[in-house]
């Protein structure tokens, strides 16, 4: 179905062009946590497992324009994808409500197909201004990408699936566009094509008149030609010799990815709290009023089926690594089966040979255009990014604060991506050797990306043998540079008499320290008045990754300072960590255990390393 109408091509125009413009005001103006990976892999041109390669390709074109800053030229890129995205998603939604409003005989009552266009552009602006969409669409290398590719999938699956099969040019070019979109989306996101797979599986087996068996052939041979055309640059990164890309491909298997997992009960609590109840009921009752009709139950199945991948995701890492643009294909399921139920209503108020009716089905039109605006004004403060410099404050901070050829030794995954995408992809300070531990730990090869340091080869060895550093390898590599480091939790009283703060870092210093040697004002480097902390409400709303990173810097500090007996030093940092992460329980059970040495003057060392789990 190819309506021609001047609404329909109208609306079709207006709701791409507000998303984009809307995404592209609130796209990111500097680096972010969530960032550094896509930004490594897009724009460093580093190997990180299989994918990537069509936002690779979008992202490298976007850096060629005068834009603005290079995550701002990246977030360009994602908004047009989720421009695009909102177009596929607009034709799906008129092409369901239109068949919804068909009469048994098949014919169209007047004033339908406007009322389709309507709720088609309310559907789509409920799912695109969505706080899931607008935070994909507003950074550079996320999900809208994979999103686009997998509902122009499905918006021309959804096109062949009620009609008869045939060779026609028409018909030809229908499913060829369904195996391209297919194959990219393969070199985008492995995860993201089984999602298509097995929704275009359902869609197919539940249409009136499925498409022969001999489709099937053609289509994956041409969607697995595209794939690898389109990946082939990607899987040839990690073979260019002497480049630091020889082992990114080990990047994605070490658990220094920081993807956030969920569990089914956040999964459903996340509609709740982007979409609200109100839609939720809508859309159960569109679902049940389409799944009755043969002739849209393709494209029910097809919402129907959406909502099982964000469910499942907890259940297996690898799908959990594109949990995101399941949860976005999530919310769209959700805002077309809303404006399906809204529809039904609609058209039951319509039939009903009562007084006012015609105005109550008016009135429920409107109240739903208010939840998209609702939803859009949830998504404003969840996705402003324009002011929210923390991770750039957090980079300037602790990279300005060390030495000339200074050497870094992290294990937090955050910490490890948001240093490379500083030195590889920015530029910033190349002399500082960066000593991933849990990288070097689980695969010693990725050592040959360091520089050639004897130095280095005591702190390698025992990485690669033990799996953590021994404190003669410390030792001597700060005997040669200056040494930071990031408290490991196993660390003994041994180990810790070489350390001392040095704002966002702890210094590990050759020899053991004495309590003289130890002042506590470096821990005002990260006062609530400080750079970092006054960008952290950057926007409406507080930066919950970079206070997250802040925080564990202050509990490190905390512990590190109770287990050498200076525990009165620790209170004022448990003071900037309520400021940071209001009720943590590291804070209320660290301050117990610190008051509590206090009030009976003991001088010895208070454990607090137990708590770093929180």
């Amino acid at each position: 179905m190819a309506p021609q109408g001047r609404l329909f091509r109208a609306v079709g125009w207006f709701v791409p062009l507000l998303v984009w413009c809307v995404a592209l005001v609130r796209g990111a103006t500097a680096a972010e946590w969530r960032g550094d990976l896509p930004a490594l892999r897009d724009r460093g041109l580093v190997s990180e497992g299989f994918g990537g390669s069509v936002s690779s390709v979008v992202t490298q074109f976007f850096s060629l324009l005068p834009l603005g800053s290079h995550p701002q030229r990246a977030a360009a890129g994602s908004a047009l994808a989720l421009a695009l995205a909102s177009f596929f998603l607009y034709r799906l939604a008129f092409r369901l409500l239109v068949g919804v409003l068909l009469d048994h005989s098949g014919q169209r009552r007047s004033g339908d197909e406007p009322l389709a266009v309507v709720l088609a552009g309310v559907g789509t602006l409920t799912s695109a201004l969505s706080p899931s969409w607008q935070a994909e669409g507003t950074l550079g290398g996320g999900a809208a990408v994979a999103l686009a590719l997998v509902l122009g999938a499905l918006d021309g699956l959804g096109e062949r699936t009620g009609e008869a099969s045939s060779l026609t040019p028409s018909a030809t070019r229908a499913w060829l566009r369904v195996a391209l979109c297919l194959g990219l989306t393969l070199a985008e996101s492995p995860p993201a094509a089984l999602a298509l797979i097995l929704v275009s599986l359902a869609m197919v087996a539940t249409s009136e008149r499925p498409p022969p068996s001999r489709f099937a052939f053609p289509l994956v041979a041409v969607a697995l030609g595209v794939a690898v055309l389109v990946g082939l640059p990607r899987m040839w990164r990690p073979f260019s010799p002497g480049s630091w890309a020889d082992f990114g491909r080990l990047l994605s298997s070490t658990g220094l990815r920081a993807a956030p997992r969920s569990s089914a009960r956040e999964a459903v609590f996340s509609w709740l709290q982007q979409l609200g109840l109100v839609q939720l009921l809508l859309a159960a009752l569109g679902l049940c009023f389409g799944a009755a009709r043969a002739r849209n139950r393709s494209v029910v199945m097809m919402l129907v089926a959406l909502p099982f991948f964000e469910l499942l995701a907890p259940l297996s890492p690898w799908l959990d690594a594109s949990r995101t643009s399941y949860g976005q294909l999530c919310v769209a399921a959700f805002g077309l089966a809303g404006a399906l139920g809204v529809a039904v209503v609609v058209r039951f108020l319509r039939g009903l040979e009562l007084p006012m009716a015609r105005i109550a089905s008016v009135l429920a039109l409107v109240s739903h255009m208010t939840l998209a605006a609702v939803v859009c004004e949830e998504a404003s403060f969840a996705t402003d990014r324009t002011e929210r410099l923390a991770a750039e404050e957090w980079t300037d901070f602790a990279l300005a604060r060390l030495p000339r050829d200074a050497a870094l030794v992290v294990r937090s995954p955050e910490l490890a991506w948001r240093l490379w995408a500083a030195q590889r992809v920015e530029g910033q300070r190349p002399d500082v050797v960066l000593v991933a531990a849990p990288l070097l730990a689980r695969y010693p090869g990725f050592a040959r990306t360091l520089p050639p340091d004897p130095a280095l080869a005591p702190l390698l060895r025992d990485l690669a043998l033990t799996g953590r550093a021994s404190e003669f390898s410390l030792s001597a590599l700060a005997d040669a540079r200056p040494l930071r480091v990031e408290l490991d939790p196993s660390w003994n009283a041994q180990f810790i008499s070489h350390i001392l703060l040095d704002g966002p870092w702890l210094r590990f210093d050759p020899q053991p320290l004495g309590a003289s040697d130890r002042p506590v004002d470096g821990a005002n480097a990260l006062a609530a008045e400080g750079r970092i902390a006054a960008h952290l409400r950057g926007g409406a709303r507080l930066d919950a990754l970079s206070a997250q990173v802040l925080g564990r810097t202050l509990k490190e500090q905390a512990s590190m300072l109770s287990q050498l007996g200076l525990s009165a030093g620790v209170p004022p940092l448990l003071d900037e960590l309520d400021r940071l992460l209001p009720l943590d329980p590291f804070a209320l059970s660290a301050r117990l255990r610190v008051e509590h040495a206090l009030q009976h003057g003991r001088t010895g060392p208070v454990e607090l390393r137990d708590l770093l789990r929180f």
